[in-house]
């Protein structure tokens, strides 16, 4: 396991695939006290068995559920990362909707071109044509050929927001 301390979250553009971000748990510290204690440590060596105790009952915990529950900030965070390394996440995060249906698919000539088109209105650097169907590709969608065009299945133009089933829609009338 690799554990960094930083100020800013380094860009990591040569991890193209899902197993980095999959992994990465990011844990903001942006509280910042009104006052400088002095006295921390020692308050908190005084607390060290119980620290260590509630440690423990979180590893079981942990161990009980099988995995490590992840904050919804750290993977907004983790995500955000995600965008601002690799562009082609960030495009399709803006700009598509994955839907995981081979019936779902986009010419890959046009999604090249809608990428070009982002990458030069954001100011970011765009892949070749080659790097960039790479790219889908270790991003898992398929790639079929019909009637002589080739296409990435799993993809929509344009963004659907996801239902939420808890939202109560009222109509008023007059």
């Amino acid at each position: 396991k690799l554990l960094f301390s930083t100020n800013e979250l380094p860009l990591v553009r040569s991890e193209k695939t899902d197993g980095f971000y999959r992994r990465l748990l990011i844990l903001s510290m942006d509280e910042v006290p009104e006052y400088r204690d002095p006295d921390l440590p020692k308050r908190l060596e005084k607390e060290l068995p119980y620290l260590l105790h509630m440690a423990m009952e979180a590893l079981n915990r942990m161990y009980a559920r099988g995995r490590i529950i992840v904050s919804k900030k750290s993977e907004e965070k983790a995500k955000q990362l995600r965008n601002d390394s690799d562009t082609v996440e960030a495009f399709l995060d803006e700009c598509y909707t994955i839907t995981h249906q081979d019936s779902d698919r986009v010419d890959r000539k046009d999604l090249y071109g809608d990428y070009c088109s982002w990458c030069e209105e954001w100011e970011r650097q765009s892949h070749q044509k080659n790097g960039f169907f790479k790219a889908l590709r270790n991003k898992r969608f398929k790639e079929i050929k019909s009637h002589g065009n080739w296409y990435f299945c799993g993809l929509k133009y344009g963004k659907e927001e996801p239902v939420d089933e808890n939202w109560v829609y009222t109509v008023f009338s007059r």
